[in-house]
């Protein structure tokens, strides 16, 4: 899964963006760029949290079980806590 980071939308498969057609060492060649298919935005790659159901913007964890957790959903404590 993906998510834009501009539009916000979560998408299965991004859309390839070429660039202008250039040439390395005598090779012609075609820089390609991932993209949003609804707003051509920058996109990264998502998970969703096995807790919320919500995709995963910043920091998770995975669980030993294989669970995945978001940054909302679990804090850090200290022993002193």
């Amino acid at each position: 899964m993906y998510i834009c980071l501009d539009c916000r939308k979560i998408f299965d498969e991004p859309e390839i963006e070429y660039g202008e057609q250039l040439e390395y060492f005598g090779v012609p060649c075609r820089e390609e760029t991932l993209v949003c298919p609804n707003c051509k935005g920058v996109i990264k790659e998502t998970l969703k949290c096995d807790y919320c159901g919500e995709y995963i913007e910043g920091d998770y964890i995975k669980l030993p079980d294989g669970q995945i957790v978001c940054d909302e959903c679990y804090t850090v404590k200290n022993i002193l806590d």
